[in-house]
């Protein structure tokens, strides 16, 4: 790909921080080339497939040079906007570059003998400049059907393992989560509506759930019943009522507890000492 750079005038390239002035005069002589080989590639349009990747490879060297000189000196940014290529761009040609110093010697001769000869077959051919990375790092630039499709297998297999791995890790964390948080209390209670006088209002037992959740502050309880609020506020008024009338008896029954149990097995024995306005002990 062709990449328009910006020739830096002498008061802008002053304004970069090097640490001499050999330094700067060294990094403007690697600009001025980059610009004399992009003028050329906008004259010739560069139809011809090797003159692209000849120029490409020249620009990844000029590249990599104004990488090593502006090292230390300039940040990523003032390196990018001195050379007209954005920062991923650069490191491309950085890479290229380094890619080709690695390869064996014959390698791009190979790569522009590979190409010919899909052209001479019609097929496609690509020598941008990840093509040719590839191709000098040793990777397959050209794959067959059969390869492409294992290739498209393998990306569908990691991303649905991703996915699954994703969706496991996010229910374990679910349970975990469930697990951890306090878990509501739950109570079912039954009554006898004649206990309590509401035997023509209420044909079965007074049924009432009382559920307590510690997660919900502001109202921890729900309580639910198949009877009208006003039945169960009445039933506990009365239930309240009477305890509060046994308390007085708690100390009387406690006396007579233990002699409770023997005397109930006598027939003889009088309980009309116990003395109680609420409580009754019947033979």
């Amino acid at each position: 790909m062709i990449t328009k750079t910006t020739t830096q005038n002498a008061a802008e390239i002053m304004h970069y921080p090097f640490s001499t002035e050999a330094l700067r005069l060294k990094f403007n002589k690697v600009l001025k080339a980059l610009d004399e080989l992009n003028a050329k590639d906008s004259l010739s349009n560069l139809k011809n497939f090797e003159a692209v990747l000849d120029n490409t490879l020249k620009r990844s060297k000029l590249v990599l040079q104004a990488s090593e000189i502006a090292d230390k000196q300039l940040k990523q940014e003032q390196l990018s906007k001195a050379l007209g290529l954005s920062v991923p761009m650069v490191k491309k040609y950085v890479y290229l570059a380094k890619a080709e110093a690695e390869a064996e010697a014959e390698a791009v001769a190979n790569f522009k003998a590979l190409n010919k000869e899909r052209l001479d077959k019609g097929l496609k051919v690509n020598y941008g400049i990840d093509a040719i990375t590839k191709h000098l790092k040793g990777e397959k630039v050209y794959l067959t059907e059969d390869e492409l499709q294992a290739q498209k297998d393998k990306a569908e297999n990691d991303r649905l393992k991703k996915q699954a791995e994703a969706k496991g890790t996010s229910q374990a964390e679910a349970k975990a989560e469930a697990e951890a948080a306090p878990k509501p209390n739950e109570a079912n209670y039954l009554f006898n509506p004649i206990l309590f006088g509401f035997e023509d209002n209420c044909k079965e037992d007074i049924k009432l759930n009382i559920i307590h959740s510690p997660k919900n502050t502001a109202k921890p309880y729900l309580i639910t019943s198949n009877v009208p609020s006003f039945v169960l506020r009445s039933m506990f008024e009365t239930i309240l009522k009477h305890l509060g009338r046994c308390e007085n008896d708690l100390e009387t029954i406690k006396e007579y507890e233990a002699d409770l149990i023997d005397e109930l097995e006598n027939e003889d024995a009088d309980f009309t000492t116990f003395n109680s306005d609420h409580i009754r002990i019947a033979r």
